[in-house]
């Protein structure tokens, strides 16, 4: 039997559908396995941004076609830079590049596109519906929900703000928007599973940095986006004066706080009085790494923001132009100036002011004292977890509780079978289920314990076998108090290969060493 190609594509234009015909998804059934195994191409358009907020958008397809698809993703921008934000997804297979404009070509020699941006259309040659005939279906019942938004549903850029405005009032955001144009039943947001490289704490180490002890600031834009000239400063953008301002105010509430620019060298400026100018000197892996560890990220509405979104680290975010209800985050601090959300009101948002000022009203209205007060009072909101360990027996929940395992489908069922709600973490399965499965309170990411797609502060109980490698189980320990509830335990199992590293990690993560006798097992249970 012949294998089935499919090409998926999130571009930042619109492409009418060639072919569209009851939505199987609805019901929980998803694509009947017809041929030895299915290939799609995946193109999320825009900015490094849209590559993340395009995540669930990805996961969403392979999980409708229940893990047998292998997905190669295909990008017209910085290669290495997309092979970074989709590192260590177990199903994504190559990142290879394409040049814009060559979409159309590439696609000829597939069986079907998907086009998606804030929506998504699917395209399909004649000789490969029958074979994809339920996913065609699901996106054909996105159309259909879709119909509602009109001419701003056809026109993408120029009629996007009405259709933010539009789709606000149905309760969605620039996350769930596409998937529910797609069919998809479960479309509320989820955190993106990012990964990080193992290892991601040596950053900080080289540059003299304690994780939770620092903030990160941004200047900067996407460089992509055309502007009239090369030295406008957009209008999404907060003056230059302003974040020296804002530094000055940190230091002056917070003087234990290391404050470092991480950014391009593209777009922006140098904030004077940082700590730490990493700004162009940064790879995206190590800013990254350091976005993960900061006690929060100050920045305006942008790539930075999703990217620590992805990462669990809170941001303060100064909007102007853009939709705060379609692209702010509920757990971040979003200040949202009386003027705002005229973003695609005109062709030229980007470059000049609605209203004819030469620097918009928008920005200069949040002052570096507001923004202090936002950096405050995430500070205060968010202060460093403490936590004690020891050696000893795996505990029992006394309760019903919330329960992490990660790659340990044996001892998630047992939890589930007792009664508990469960979260497995599995690279294992290469599965995505994001959804309870009938009659469990059970729940499947794929993630590695250093970075979890969850929401701080959710678990009771946290199981995972320990990292061989120090910096790699630092941040393990890190994760695991991030994602626990106060009062909440982790549960570690150490290897002998990670016994030696043990004393290391702890050092690392800023962490007492475990009490008691050495064993097999650590319990990190976080107090406060």
């Amino acid at each position: 039997m012949t294998s089935l190609t499919v090409v998926v594509f999130i571009l930042p234009t619109w492409v009418a559908p060639l072919a569209y015909t009851s939505n199987l998804m609805s019901s929980n059934v998803g694509w009947s396995r017809v041929s030895a195994s299915l290939s799609l191409l995946f193109y999320p358009g825009g900015g490094l941004g849209d590559s993340i907020v395009s995540l669930p958008v990805l996961y969403a397809i392979h999980e409708f076609f229940d893990g047998w698809a292998d997905i190669d993703i295909v990008t017209g921008q910085n290669i290495e830079a997309l092979r970074e934000l989709y590192y260590g997804i177990p199903f994504v297979g190559d990142i290879v590049p394409c040049p814009p404009g060559a979409e159309s070509v590439l696609a000829e020699s597939y069986d079907a596109m998907v086009v998606a941006n804030e929506q998504v259309v699917l395209q399909v040659k004649d000789k490969a519906q029958a074979y994809i005939s339920d996913f065609v279906a699901c996106v054909e019942s996105g159309w259909k929900r879709r119909d509602a938004f009109g001419l701003a549903n056809r026109v993408h850029n120029l009629l996007n703000n009405q259709l933010a405005n539009h789709a606000v009032l149905l309760g969605l955001d620039r996350r769930s928007l596409p998937l529910y144009s797609m069919g998809m039943p479960n479309y509320h947001e989820t955190m993106p599973a990012m990964q990080l490289h193992p290892g991601a704490l040596d950053v900080l180490e080289r540059h003299g940095l304690v994780a939770g002890q620092y903030i990160t600031l941004q200047d900067g834009w996407d460089a992509n986006f055309p502007l009239k000239t090369l030295d406008t400063r957009p209008t999404k953008v907060w003056p230059a004066a302003a974040w020296a301002a804002l530094v000055v105010e940190i230091r002056a509430r917070h003087p234990n706080m290391k404050i470092v620019q991480l950014g391009s060298a593209k777009t922006g400026g140098d904030i004077a009085g940082v700590d730490l100018n990493l700004r162009g000197k940064a790879s995206l892996r190590d800013a990254l790494a350091l976005l993960k560890f900061a006690a929060l990220h100050v920045d305006t509405e942008g790539g930075l923001v999703h990217m620590a979104r992805g990462l669990h680290t809170r941001c303060v975010v100064l909007f102007g132009p853009t939709n705060a209800k379609f692209f702010g985050y509920a757990r971040n601090k979003n200040l949202v100036p009386p003027c705002h959300n005229c973003w695609w009101m005109i062709q030229d948002w980007m470059s000049e002011c609605l209203r004819g000022l030469d620097v918009p009203e928008c920005m200069t209205h949040h002052t570096p004292a507001a923004v202090a007060n936002a950096v405050s009072e995430i500070l205060a909101e968010n202060p460093a977890p403490r936590a004690a360990a020891r050696y000893g027996a795996v505990p029992l929940p006394s309760s019903p509780g919330t329960i992490g395992v990660a790659n340990n489908a044996a001892l998630a069922m047992q939890f589930s079978a007792a009664g508990h709600a469960i979260i497995h973490f599995d690279l294992l399965q290469q599965k995505n289920i994001q959804r309870p499965l009938d009659g469990m309170a059970y729940r499947q990411f794929v993630a590695r314990p250093s970075n979890l797609p969850v929401e701080n502060q959710i678990l009771d109980q946290l199981h995972f076998t320990a990292d061989a490698n120090a910096n790699e189980f630092a941040g393990e320990l890190l994760e695991a108090l991030g994602v626990m509830k106060v009062g909440g335990q982790a549960v570690i199992h150490i290897t002998a290969a990670a016994r030696d590293a043990t004393a290391a990690a702890f050092a690392k993560a800023n962490l007492p060493p475990p009490a008691g006798e050495p064993a097999e097992t650590i319990i990190l249970a976080r107090t406060a």
